[in-house]
């Protein structure tokens, strides 16, 4: 009997350009799929198993080592191909990785296991079999994001008892002026948020206090009915394990809640895990248009679709900025905005750890303007810059009890952005020296990347030549706690 079945194919690309192959024959319903183990699809170096649920999800059908390499589908209709690895098999960066197997594949409702034949067919049963561990690679596609309200909407006294330290990481509630200045006080809050306050001295007397409240290293992972059809992403949900599955939402939704109450937000990079469709598309529904004014810059990780694959991006830098931009709030690699007449905030992209000409442009014309209008300016960027200073080679963690590899870190040298050493292009040198002097109007600079709290301060000119500092503080990771990590910047 003839009867007409209709393949969706995954939109798979090896690194060579060529798709994955399924090919119809003369048999209805019966088709050819790539059976070779010399191209890369995403799943690393192995042969590959194609499979379709049925309508009903009750089967699957699959193609691989054991049928020849051919897909066979008894039933009429129209039919999304999945494609995985067959074989175990390890990353370039030796991540073994396990091949397909039925706990990838969803039961549908009654149902908890699944029944091979060995010849082309799965079919959902109940069994009393205890489980395997489920692997986690379609898992997190179209998770439940639970909604957190603005701490906004609440009464300035709700605010202010949910706001109490209720234990101190380091400094105390009678912190001295020098600590206040160089945010050497963090503490859990009643609402189980983790704040670290730093104050800032305004420029010019007289202007409204004006209160920020800024994150970092947000990390959020989610895939999407998109993703799955994305080779990348789907090998990257395989090799990156940490916030797989949304896990790490609500600690940033948390954390956004409670920096909501203050006049600006401001997340300072690293915002996406991945740049998985589901990662933008809740970046832009859960966070872009739910706090409408937010100011955001760009870490590598917001343009990073192999994480841990031992495999460069497929798609340029300029095209996953282009796909970044369409959810961004702002201008994607610099922007700034003055808050209550007070203070200039600037959001400036060096997430490939330099600064182009047009950055270096908008900078020069920023600290113009708040020369003449006598504002305090604030720089917030993902990676954080060098000091200057030879003294800073070792930089201790504010944080409690840090792992031994974030005890110190050089802030001196080459890991940090215009460090000695570096051979930084002529644009980042142009940024670096127009920040060193301009201390009597730029009073804080902020970032993240490095997910723990340090403090140390860059070497300056003023204008009239003498010398001075200008303090950097970078920011404990809001992926580390359930609800999140909060800086407090009160000018």
């Amino acid at each position: 009997m003839s009867f007409e079945v209709k393949i969706i194919p995954p939109k798979m690309l090896s690194p060579e350009g060529i798709p994955f192959e399924i090919k119809p024959t003369e048999k209805s319903g019966v088709f050819t799929t790539w059976s070779g183990d010399t191209l890369n699809y995403g799943f690393g170096l192995t042969t590959y198993t194609a499979y379709v649920y049925s309508a009903d999800g009750e089967r699957v059908y699959y193609s691989d080592s054991r049928t020849g390499y051919t897909l066979t589908i008894p039933e009429e209709g129209t039919y999304k191909l999945y494609v995985v690895a067959e074989k175990t098999y390890t990353t370039d960066r030796n991540k073994g990785i396990v091949g397909f197997s039925a706990p990838l594949l969803v039961c549908p409702e009654g149902k908890n296991d699944w029944n091979d034949n060995g010849a082309g067919t799965l079919t959902a049963i109940v069994s009393d079999r205890v489980p395997e561990d489920v692997n986690p690679a379609f898992i997190g596609v179209n998770p439940k994001i639970p909604e957190v309200e603005s701490f906004r909407k609440l009464s300035k006294e709700e605010q202010e008892e949910l706001s109490k330290p209720v234990e101190f990481f380091f400094g105390s509630d009678d912190p001295t002026d020098e600590e206040r200045a160089k945010g050497l006080i963090s503490f859990r809050a009643a609402c189980n948020t983790v704040v670290r306050d730093v104050y800032i001295p305004s420029v010019s007397k007289g202007k409204k206090q004006t209160v920020i409240g800024l994150l970092a290293d947000l990390h959020i992972n989610v895939m999407n009915d998109e993703d799955v059809d994305d080779a990348e992403m789907m090998f990257t949900n395989k090799t990156r394990y940490w916030g797989r599955g949304a896990s790490l939402v609500p600690h940033a939704m948390r954390g956004l809640a409670f920096a909501d109450m203050y006049d600006k937000v401001i997340l300072a990079g690293d915002i996406l895990d991945i740049m998985a469709s589901g990662s933008r598309q809740v970046v832009k529904e859960k966070i872009v248009d739910k706090y409408p004014g937010i100011m955001m810059t760009i870490g590598g990780h917001d343009t990073t679709k192999n994480m841990e694959t031992g495999i460069p991006d497929a798609l340029p830098l300029d095209v996953r900025r282009a796909y970044l931009a369409e959810i961004w709030p702002h201008d994607l690699l610099y922007y700034s905005e003055v808050v209550n007449d007070n203070v200039l905030c600037i959001v400036a992209a060096n997430d490939l750890g330099r600064y182009n000409a047009e950055q270096v442009r908008k900078l020069e014309a920023d600290i113009a303007k708040a020369r003449e209008n006598n504002y305090t300016v604030l720089i917030f960027q993902h990676e954080p810059m060098a000091s200057g200073n030879p003294k800073h080679t070792e930089v201790p963690c504010l944080d409690a009890n840090p792992p031994a590899v974030k005890s110190a870190l050089d802030f001196y040298g080459t890991p940090h952005v215009g460090g000695v050493g570096r051979n930084d292009p002529p644009e980042t040198h142009m940024f670096c020296e127009l920040i060193r002097n301009a201390p009597d109007v730029i009073k804080g600079i902020f970032a993240g990347h490095r997910h723990y709290n340090f403090y140390y301060e860059m070497k300056a000119k003023n204008p009239d030549g003498t010398d001075a500092v200008i303090p950097n503080y970078v920011i404990r990771a809001c992926a580390y706690n359930d609800y999140g990590c909060v800086t407090r910047i009160f000018i």
